[in-house]
């Protein structure tokens, strides 16, 4: 499988766009790959792990091409993470050839997609432009070419927050943000079940702080413990790639700072356009 990060950061992106902290003042001195736009995730052309209010601008600077986009996977209804009102653009007339786009299938959580709705009536966005499923935790659905199973994540609980195992029948990944230590149903669905991951992608917002972040995001303490019972469980070994993702400027560090810290625990650092192969 292609994974290609869209997106790289937390929910104020990074810099933030009314702060002047350090930690902003010198990403935006370094430019590049210290800039981050808010997460979002592409997998081989077709499946979307989350639609932002950045998906514009994925589309327009970042290469995104949203017609082979068949299915979208939302974690949670947080705005970082879903921007529903911008499925507006799928109808007339914002798409003036509507008719030959291809109709997305959108997933999420039974609270996600109830607030998902609203938008989508307030657009008089229909069933005629979009089809929404409503998951059940550890429940394996079928999209596309694709086995995707909802995990519970350790975040806002009143956005019933999941995460997720995509598979194409070859490789698996475990795509978990936004989360914090793995919920105890989740670490039990996985140790009875044992899936092996070829790439584990986690949460790293909270990055330099010095204790295990136990809710709502996780750092690198808690990146590195989360890998170990992976590795402990059977779900990885050390040919899976353990990659860090959703980034916040009071995490501490820019991208460049970052990269040499996580190359010492054999981490890698995501960025706005990476491409990582499984």
């Amino acid at each position: 499988m292609k994974i290609k990060y869209l997106g790289s950061g937390a929910s104020e992106g990074f810099p933030a766009m009314f702060c002047t902290c350090d930690n902003c003042k010198r990403a935006k001195l370094a430019g590049g790959k210290n800039i981050r736009t808010r997460s979002q995730t592409l997998i081989n052309d077709d499946l979307l792990l989350d639609f932002n209010q950045d998906t514009y601008a994925h589309v327009v600077y970042g290469g995104l091409d949203l017609l082979p986009v068949k299915n979208i996977f939302i974690t949670h209804y947080h705005e970082d993470h879903l921007c529903g009102h911008e499925f507006i653009n799928l109808r007339p007339p914002f798409a003036v050839e509507a008719e030959n786009m291809v109709k997305p299938d959108v997933f999420a959580s039974k609270a996600t997609i109830d607030f998902l709705q609203k938008d989508l009536d307030y657009a008089l966005v229909t069933d005629e432009f979009i089809t929404v499923h409503t998951l059940t935790p550890f429940e394996k659905v079928k999209a596309g070419n694709y086995d995707v199973t909802p995990l519970t994540a350790n975040h806002d609980p009143k956005t019933e927050p999941l995460i997720y195992i995509v598979s194409d029948g070859e490789k698996s990944i475990l795509y978990a943000h936004d989360t914090g230590w793995f919920t105890k149903e989740t670490w039990d669905f996985l140790k009875e079940n044992k899936p092996y991951f070829s790439l584990v992608s986690l949460d790293c917002t909270c990055t330099c702080d010095k204790i295990s972040k136990p809710d709502g995001h996780m750092n690198l303490i808690s990146c590195d413990n989360a890998r170990n019972e992976l590795i402990k469980m059977g779900c990885a070994d050390e040919n899976t790639s353990f990659v860090l993702n959703h980034f916040s400027h009071n995490g501490g560090y820019t991208y460049d700072e970052l990269v040499p810290v996580a190359a010492e625990m054999n981490f890698t650092v995501t960025y706005d356009g990476i491409e990582i192969d499984c």
